[in-house]
């Protein structure tokens, strides 16, 4: 319906399509406007454009196939900007339907914090925001250098995809932390099980998917200004972001942001640990050109950091090696606060700079394309000063390109997709721990959904990789070379049902393979972050996982009872385990722990489970709990580094009349993680694991206006522990009492 006055048709309406609950931004949602001919479709971005109106009255009707249709009324007088959310259809999955950005699914086991939830946990490391959730916890090489580990793995097995690419960075052991500025993230999903085909083959874990918010759309500049504070380590944490949508061209949009962060020696409950400070700063900036078929998007980021090495961690000899390991304060340590970073310590310095283009035929046709090139320096400055250059200094170049294409029909969904990595690392110094190498990598892989009229999805996916590896050593002026070759299938089947609005459950099942890393191959030395001697196994072949798992969901039962389980079983042939080799290994820098890489046939199994018990309106309990059962099935033992049994259970408070506008949540939780008895007979580790240990931690997030605040504290009690996974426990303790304060402003 259009009702016109004067016959001015120059006119634009643009805007927005939403999804009412998420808030996330929905692709290829239809605008139609009655009597016309006119329908477009939002881009990747939620973004449409509808151009060339006259002034009058217009009927628009916007529909998706995962969301009620919406019948809404438009007076246009002039260039208008509008902004829509759809609901959900009343048949999607709750809680559980996480919509990934380039491919939306109901069949991968998800957890996902979203903006809001992110916040609280900002300022810190990627692995200390994911810790809270059931399966996921941290392997730690002192208490600034953290990765994450889902279901008792990590590192080369836990693929993290930033803005749609792999992260490719030194992930070689748990003090390689991963170049990521979580302050900038607007949405971080964990995907448990098989799911994450289309980013990598060797998602045996698991995969950690992190995105940027969309472009925005308004014509004015917006932003937010975030600020944190932490006691323990007197940690700042800033960080500034802009972004604009061009008034003049407005198919053009903008976003910029720069992020600090500086702490110094952190406190156990007895003691300060001397050079366990942390310096960091990061930029990145996105631009992004927007037309009703394709979208062109520019983003570059660089990440920046420095590290201490805990002094106590660098012994000399053997004999004080063994006391240090058996003491319970460090043997080597000034008991001081210093924001100083000595000797030893790290340098990183990761870049990322991204062209992702998208076209959009119609609504069943779409292809992306996605280059990116990485660059990662590492510099590792050992406690012995011989000169002012690092010890070793690596600088691994990576260049990756994936394209895939999209094609709905009916309830099915295909998606057909190739890409290719090639990747070259140059190390320097007076150290060696790897050689030099060039990688290259070539996948394709063919995924397809069905949506059954039955409330069910169905989805199956094949994969295949090839890959090799070539290695060069330089010996008293002679270089050699070492070429190995790897190739393989894997693949996913999945299915989800919806038995009625309360019960649901998901099969998730799969094939996963990961040929082993260059350090696992070639690694015979000192690993400076880890404080240890590494030895590797040139000999070492594929490793090969069957995962298959089970989640079962009751949701809102009564309105006041949520349920949730997850039970997996991966067994892994040719799993590589890194297991400690004793005696200790006495060098010309000290002595240190010795570890070395081996292979064995492993399986690995558990659950996941929690729930929420709602007391009131204002009143909920939430619990969760997640154990590894990881056995070696080769030796007829127990694996080596392992996560110990965890719960965590949270009381919240959340008011919901006179003080509803601040939006208060008050969260007191109690972690318990339970002493490792799961070890190993063959391979004994030089200290016993720690026993058990409980945390007590609160917070207070609420809203004053345009100013997000929340007032937390950790380990309330000041309790004095030692994490199992923290390769530094036989050092030190872990840090005590934290209160954290965070800000957050829009404008």
């Amino acid at each position: 319906m259009r009702v016109n006055g004067q016959q001015t048709c120059n006119y634009t309406l643009s805007g927005n399509i939403s999804d009412a609950d998420t808030r996330e931004p929905i692709l290829m949602a239809t605008i139609e406007i009655k009597g016309l001919k006119t329908h477009v479709h939002t881009d990747t971005n939620g973004y449409y454009v509808i151009r060339d109106l006259c002034e009058g009255e217009y009927l628009l009707t916007i529909t998706h196939f995962t969301c009620e249709p919406l019948v809404v009324k438009v007076k246009v007088n002039g260039n208008l900007l509008r902004n829509f959310v759809l609901p959900h259809k009343t048949n999607e999955l709750r809680e559980i339907v996480i919509k990934d950005k380039f491919i939306a699914n109901t069949v991968s086991i998800k957890e996902e914090l979203n903006n809001k939830l992110l916040f609280a946990r900002r300022g810190l490391t990627l692995a200390e925001i994911l810790n809270d959730l059931p399966g996921v916890s941290a392997i730690q090489t002192g208490n600034n250098i953290q990765k994450p580990v889902i279901q008792g793995l990590h590192s080369n097995r836990v693929p993290i995809i930033t803005n749609g690419a792999k992260l490719e960075s030194q992930q070689w052991g748990s003090d390689h932390a991963p170049e990521i500025d979580p302050l900038t993230a607007y949405k971080t999903t964990v995907i448990k099980g098989a799911g994450a085909l289309r980013y990598s083959s060797d998602a045996i874990g698991g995969a950690i998917i992190i995105e940027h918010k969309p472009l925005p759309v308004d014509g004015k500049i917006a932003g937010e200004l975030f600020s944190s504070y932490f006691s323990n380590g007197g940690m700042f944490s800033n960080c500034l972001m802009l972004e604009q949508n061009s008034k003049v061209l407005p198919a053009f949009s903008w976003r910029a942001s720069g992020s600090w962060r500086k702490g110094g020696n952190q406190r156990t409950p007895d003691y300060y640990l001397w050079n366990s400070g942390t310096n960091e700063w990061n930029g990145n900036i996105q631009l992004g050109y927007r037309k009703p078929n394709y979208s062109v998007e520019w983003n570059s980021k660089v990440f920046n950091t420095q590290l201490g090495i805990f002094l106590g961690s660098q012994i000399g000899n053997l004999t004080d090696l063994n006391a240090a390991i058996q003491r319970r304060t460090p043997l080597f340590n000034k008991n001081e606060f210093s924001y100083q970073i000595d000797r030893p310590r790290q340098e990183i310095r990761h870049q990322t700079h991204q062209l992702k283009y998208t076209y959009y035929k119609d609504p069943a046709h779409l292809f992306y394309s996605l280059t990116t090139l990485q660059i990662n320096r590492r510099k590792e400055y050992d406690l012995a000063r011989i000169t002012e250059a690092p010890e070793l200094d690596l600088t691994l170049t990576t260049l990756q390109s994936d394209n895939w294409y999209e094609h709905k029909h009916e309830r099915w969904m295909y998606t057909y997709g190739i890409s290719a990595m090639y990747q070259q690392n140059i190390w320097d110094g007076s150290r060696f721990f790897i050689p030099n190498f060039n990688l290259f990598n070539a996948a394709g892989y063919f995924i397809s959904r069905y949506q059954f009229k039955q409330k069910s999805e169905l989805e199956l996916g094949i994969r295949y990789d090839y890959r090799t590896l070539e290695s060069f050593r330089n010996s008293n002026g002679n270089t050699s070379s070492s070429k190995r070759n790897w190739n393989n299938f894997s693949g996913t089947a999945n299915f989800s049902r919806t038995i009625n609005k309360h019960v649901s459950y998901l099969i998730n099942s799969g094939l996963a393979w990961r040929a082993p890393s260059i350090n696992e191959l070639y690694v015979n030395g000192l690993h400076h972050g880890t404080s240890s001697f590494e030895i590797g196994d040139a000999q070492l072949k594929n490793e090969v996982a069957y995962k298959l798992g089970v989640q079962f969901n009751l949701v809102n039962i009564d309105s006041i009872f949520d349920f949730e389980v997850y039970v997996y079983n991966n067994y892994i042939s040719g799993f590589i385990n890194l297991v400690p080799d004793t005696p200790a290994t006495l060098t010309i820098r000290g002595a240190f722990p010795t570890f070395r890489y081996v292979q064995t046939t492993a399986n690995l199994s558990g659950f996941d489970v929690k729930a929420t018990v709602k007391f009131s309106r204002a009143i909920k309990f939430h619990t969760a709990y997640s154990i590894v059962y990881a056995y070696d099935i080769t030796n007829q033992t127990w694996l080596s580094q392992m996560p110990g049994n965890r719960i965590r259970s949270t009381i919240s408070y959340q008011p919901n009349k006179r003080l509803k506008k601040f939006e208060p949540i008050l969260n007191i939780s109690l972690l318990s993680v339970i002493n490792q008895q799961r070890l190993s007979n063959v391979f004994i580790d030089y200290l016993n694991p720690p026993p058990t240990y409980h945390l007590l931690q609160a917070g207070l997030q609420f809203k004053i206006k345009n100013i997000d605040i929340h007032l937390g504290i950790t380990n309330a009690l000041n309790d004095r522990y030692r994490e199992y996974l923290n390769r530094f426990r036989y050092f030190n303790d872990e840090a005590g009492r934290n209160i954290t304060i965070r800000l957050l402003y829009h404008f």
